[in-house]
């Protein structure tokens, strides 16, 4: 059996005041990566990937931000360098409005990025939040115990 977080990254206090009167609803995590990984064995981690107003890659739970990408890089270095996680991405928008060819673009952008960075982390997911249709389809097919 494998342990996953749900919104894995959520652990911190958002980005913005205003968004602090919500995270009673959106926090889904006390603890960051490393704790999440040595204490409780969680494997399996959930990435939610949206874009601020600059098409900037920003670490969401619905419209509450917690990270940029930047921020998250060195934990998702330290998940690489474990050889046995994997993480769940999504493409956190949840309107019609919001999904366009440019969301579309940037989403694929930053995944290829991450299969490119982190080789030993299987990713996987890659749907989105709107109407569960596949935006991305990972490179899944090397198991974790195979690397």
């Amino acid at each position: 059996m494998i342990i996953g977080s749900h919104n894995s990254w959520t652990y911190s206090k958002p980005k913005k005041f205003w968004m602090r009167l919500f995270n009673w609803c959106t926090k889904c995590q006390d603890f960051d990566i490393r704790t999440q990984y040595d204490l409780f064995k969680v494997r399996c981690f959930d990435l939610r990937i949206s874009f601020d107003k600059n098409d900037n890659p920003i670490i969401t739970h619905n419209k509450t931000v917690y990270f940029n990408l930047n921020e998250v890089l060195d934990e998702l270095n330290w998940l690489n360098l474990k050889k046995d996680v994997l993480v769940r991405v999504i493409n956190d928008i949840r309107t019609k409005k919001k999904h366009t060819a440019q969301n579309m673009y940037n989403f694929i952008t930053v995944c290829k990025q991450l299969e490119k960075d982190y080789k030993y982390i299987t990713f996987f997911g890659g749907t989105n939040l709107y109407d569960g249709t596949q935006d991305y389809i990972f490179n899944q097919y090397v198991s974790v115990g195979e690397r």
